[in-house]
């Protein structure tokens, strides 16, 4: 009688052990690891940054066969850039330049966008910097019959080559400057 009741607190352990090493392994095993979470996260937020970069690359078919983009980024080698609207839609992901990098000749410069009246204004040290949200309802002048949004630049690029001015998007973006 001894032994049959020794069997019976033996099995009853094991299920209490049992009961509770299984739900502990379950949680422990089958939770995604913070890496893992973080490669999701990231390749979410890449897929919309490179969305965003698409919206200026050429997509959009023109009566002569080739392709324009709905927005063109657009050195003017006068100390101005423009975001030139194509058909004068808002992007579908939107473009929110943080800040402008331009080569000076011996290093990148770091412009702050501020505004002045209808005026954007790209320098080095602005009292209060804004983001410029890049829509058409932003638009402050208009080139070559299209919807534009016109920023000065405090410093004038190296060479007054286009290739030396960049816009830093909020999703990381670096969209450099076409020549006109």
């Amino acid at each position: 009688m001894k032994k049959g009741l020794s069997v019976v607190v033996g099995m009853l352990i094991f299920l209490v052990i049992l009961s509770i090493v299984t739900p502990v392994a379950v949680l422990l095993f089958l939770k995604p690891t913070a890496e893992h979470q973080q490669v999701i996260e990231e390749t979410a937020y890449r897929n919309i940054a490179e969305q965003q970069q698409l919206e200026l690359a050429p997509i959009v078919p023109t009566p002569y066969g080739g392709a324009e983009s709905l927005i063109n980024f657009i050195y003017t080698y006068n100390s101005t850039v423009f975001f030139v609207f194509n058909l004068n839609e808002t992007p579908p992901i939107p473009i929110i330049v943080e800040y402008f990098l331009v080569f000076n000749g011996e290093h990148w410069v770091r412009l702050c966008i501020a505004k002045q009246g209808d005026i954007y204004i790209a320098t080095e040290e602005a009292q209060q910097p804004i983001y410029l949200y890049i829509a058409p309802s932003n638009a402050n002048v208009q080139h070559y019959g299209n919807p534009a949004i016109m920023v000065e630049l405090s410093v004038a690029p190296y060479q007054n080559s286009p290739n030396y001015i960049v816009a830093v998007t909020q999703y990381g973006n670096l969209i450099v400057a076409q020549k006109p």
